[in-house]
């Protein structure tokens, strides 16, 4: 497979009430997650994730209050919100 030519799908996913965007580029073999930093999304990863491809499920989601997911007014704690989102969204997206 040409990984350059990989394009991800967009996606959204509830988590904790909230509704979360995650950008897929295959759903075959095991899974790989990244997440963005502080400032970033789930494009951050768009020149990278292709290179996985062929191994791996790869995704990469917005975080609360980034780039395409919900951003309440509240519930922005990273030991938190932003761990039990994180917690919530493998569980359900991987089982």
């Amino acid at each position: 497979m040409t990984t350059s030519k990989v394009k991800p799908q967009s996606k959204f996913a509830e988590a904790n009430g909230l509704r979360l965007h995650y950008n897929e580029w295959s759903t075959q073999g095991t899974p790989l997650v990244f997440l963005h930093g502080i400032t970033g999304s789930s494009n951050s990863w768009d020149a990278i994730a292709p290179s996985f491809v062929d191994d791996y499920r790869v995704m990469a989601f917005d975080l609360r209050g980034h780039g395409q997911s919900g951003k309440p007014d509240s519930g922005y704690g990273w030991e938190t919100d932003y761990a039990r989102d994180i917690s919530t969204f493998i569980t359900e997206q991987l089982d």
